[in-house]
C-alpha cells in the first residue's frame, strides 16, 4: 500500500509540475492536491506497517473515499511534524543558549523564536 500509494504521489506531484510549467495552474493545484491526499495515504500505510500493534482511529474507507477526510489526515499529519520540529527548535536553542552563554544576537533571536513561534504553535 504504501510504495502504490507514494508512487501515485509522485506521479501527480510531476504531472502539476509539468502543467504548472505550461501556465495551467488551475489543473495543476488540483493535482497537487491529490498529490497530498495520496501522500496522507501513503504515510498512513507506512506509520501502521512500523506499528501494527498501534491501533489508531483510521478510517480505511474513508481515506479511500473521501476528499475531505484525506485532507483531515494531511493537516493532523502537519500539525504533527510542525509541532514536533519546533519542539526540537526549541530544545536545541535551549541546549545552544546554555553552551554559549550570553550572545546579543542569538539572545534577541531566541525571544523572538520562543515569543513569536514556540508559543503560538505548541
Amino acid at each position: 500500500g504504501f510504495n502504490l500509494s507514494f508512487a501515485n504521489s509522485k506521479k501527480l506531484f510531476e504531472a502539476a509540475e509539468a502543467l504548472s510549467s505550461k501556465d495551467f495552474i488551475s489543473p495543476a493545484i488540483s493535482l497537487i492536491i491529490l498529490s497530498a491526499e495520496e501522500a496522507s495515504k501513503s504515510i498512513v500505510f507506512l506509520y501502521k506497517f512500523e506499528n501494527p500493534k498501534n491501533d489508531f482511529n483510521i478510517d480505511i474507507y474513508q481515506l479511500f473515499t473521501y476528499h475531505d477526510y484525506k485532507l483531515g489526515l494531511l493537516k493532523d499529519i502537519y500539525e504533527a511534524f510542525v509541532k514536533s520540529t519546533l519542539q526540537f527548535l526549541k530544545y536545541m536553542t535551549n541546549d545552544m543558549r546554555s553552551s554559549l552563554g550570553e550572545i546579543e544576537e542569538f539572545d534577541k533571536f531566541n525571544k523572538i523564536f520562543n515569543k513569536k513561534i514556540i508559543r503560538r504553535y505548541i
